[in-house]
């Protein structure tokens, strides 16, 4: 990676895609974009002043959606851009661009993300204003973001299928330095075991709705009549919850 720009109110950097952020055609996935969203952001965050690596260790940011527009996939080994900022707080969520351009100049993927900061104590969010300075946003939005509910798969399909699905576990391998599953890995899931909406998806809305941590196990709902598709979990005692849905419709 070489770092190409360096701003109060944008970070970019040259990339070289690698083949592990692809699938078999050779191609930048979801799951992949997703990845690059939170090293850029996360590097970003860093020479901002409020990454909460260290220093605050007991803040940290948790994405809580995204919404993606592919222009063209990136190929493996083609040379991007990826451009991010800050655009914007909405309620208790502070709004980051990520744009990711050819060497040419070719527009490639547009980003829009939503973000909370969590008190690692408590578990509770905090108000974006106390650590985002106004000046260092840019109000430049790629695409629009609901940050409200998005449309869930009706309770009977997804009693249905989690009864005959397999479930999986969670490995250690699926989680990250704040100890829960990353986001980029429940978009591996949704490849996995809902390809026809994944597979060729270039446009729609992922939501992260809550944690996922080794021990407990988990199953994919899908409809792809309607284009959403839900990782559940399932913990120790039984209870399930929603953890990631996809809405390849964008609502």
């Amino acid at each position: 990676m070489t770092l190409t720009q360096n701003s109060s109110k944008q970070f970019s950097e040259e990339v070289r895609v690698p083949s592990y952020l692809c699938g078999p055609d050779d191609q930048l996935r979801l799951d992949g974009v997703a990845r690059l969203l939170q090293e850029a952001a996360w590097q970003h965050a860093e020479r901002l002043g409020f990454a909460f690596t260290e220093e605050e260790i007991s803040l940290f940011w948790v994405l809580h959606r995204i919404r993606v527009h592919f222009h063209r996939p990136p190929q493996w080994n083609d040379l991007v851009t990826v451009t991010t900022w800050p655009s914007g707080m909405e309620r208790l969520y502070a709004l980051r661009e990520v744009r990711i351009d050819g060497d040419d100049g070719e527009p490639l993927v547009d980003l829009s993300s939503a973000w909370i900061i969590l008190d690692a104590v408590r578990r509770r969010p905090v108000r974006p204003e106390r650590h985002l300075p106004a000046d260092r946003i840019l109000e430049e939005r790629l695409l629009s973001l609901p940050t409200g509910k998005t449309t869930a798969l009706p309770e009977e399909i997804v009693n249905a299928q989690l009864a005959e699905r397999e479930w999986h576990r969670v490995r250690p391998s699926d989680t990250d330095r704040n100890r829960h599953v990353n986001n980029g890995r429940y978009l591996q899931w949704l490849y996995d075991e809902a390809p026809d909406i994944l597979a060729d998806a270039r446009e729609g809305i992922a939501s992260f709705l809550s944690e996922t941590h080794v021990g407990q196990t988990y199953c994919v709902a899908d409809d792809p009549g309607r284009g959403i598709a839900e990782v559940w979990t399932r913990d120790a005692e039984g209870a399930l919850a929603v953890a990631c849905r996809f809405n390849l419709d964008g609502e």
